[in-house]
């Protein structure tokens, strides 16, 4: 696949993770448990609370785009920036598919045509 036909698939699948988003958030039961959240985090959970898990969360893509990158080495060198934004769109396009099946298939995107296919 070239750039040119990888663009609108990858925005094409922005679309749908947003609008899945959105759809889930403002459904009765979204606003009922977002309420209860912003109530319980406000009330509850220390601001350290946080920014820790923020930082746990960095650290655990980052893990993540570290393994990613060992294991396509034979197959194609890529950055650690790559490497993290692929995990990150694995990670968004996990989130749409049954069981994070499309998880590999967002991280196998950010590879070069040639290589797609020796990574899968």
């Amino acid at each position: 696949m070239t750039s040119r036909t990888l663009w609108p698939i990858r925005w094409g699948i922005f679309v749908l993770a947003c609008a899945f988003l959105y759809a889930q958030l403002t459904s009765p039961k979204g606003i009922a448990d977002l309420e209860a959240l912003r109530d319980r985090a406000a009330s509850d959970v220390h601001a350290g609370v946080w920014v820790a898990l923020v930082l746990l969360m960095v650290l655990n893509w980052g893990l993540e785009s570290a393994k990613w990158r060992w294991l396509v080495a034979p197959v194609e060198e890529i950055g650690g920036l790559r490497a993290f934004l692929a995990t990150l769109a694995g990670t968004s396009v996990g989130l749409v598919t049954p069981n994070r099946t499309g998880e590999f298939l967002g991280r196998v995107l950010f590879l070069s045509p040639d290589a797609r296919i020796a990574a899968s």
